[in-house]
């Protein structure tokens, strides 16, 4: 066993309550905060865990190719070429 020195964020919401625009938010927030703030202890690296297939292939019809960061209102204007990406 070993230490862990990561935070990690849990989203528990009900079925059609927006769970992967929450979640696509706060990559996107985590993202940029790494990259603008000096001391930020936050990520611009993630790992998405889905329970199952299904989950799985929804989530990566919306997360292959940035598609949710650019289709959704998620990144203004000025943050589209920020640091090479979005997530």
């Amino acid at each position: 066993m070993f230490d862990e020195q990561w935070p990690r964020y849990v989203v528990k919401m009900a079925t059609g309550a927006g769970k992967t625009k929450v979640l696509s938010l706060l990559i996107a927030w985590s993202y940029f905060h790494k990259l603008y703030e000096p001391d930020s202890t936050l990520s611009r690296n993630f790992l998405l865990i889905a329970p199952n297939i299904i989950v799985l292939d929804r989530l990566r019809a919306d997360f292959d190719g940035l598609k949710i960061f650019f289709g959704d209102p998620i990144l203004p204007d000025n943050g589209r070429g920020a640091g090479g990406g979005a997530a």
